[in-house]
């Protein structure tokens, strides 16, 4: 499964992926190099969401982060 949102920075693409692993998923994106992991794929992909929000909030600002779809 992917899943793709945009830089908020550039408003390029994220393509991020969602593989299983364990007894779980784990979902990652290269660029910028966050990952996170969930019971299932939904659950790691919002996890992914909230951890790539942290990581534009702590880099661009909350501004931009808040804009991150």
């Amino acid at each position: 499964m992917t899943d793709t949102w945009r830089d908020p920075r550039s408003g390029r693409p994220l393509a991020c992926r969602v593989v299983p692993e364990g007894d779980g998923f784990v979902a990652q994106c290269q660029t910028p190099d966050v990952a996170s992991d969930g019971d299932t794929e939904a659950a790691a992909l919002a996890h992914l969401r909230e951890a790539l929000e942290l990581y534009f909030d702590e880099t661009v600002g909350p501004q931009l982060a808040t804009d991150f779809p």
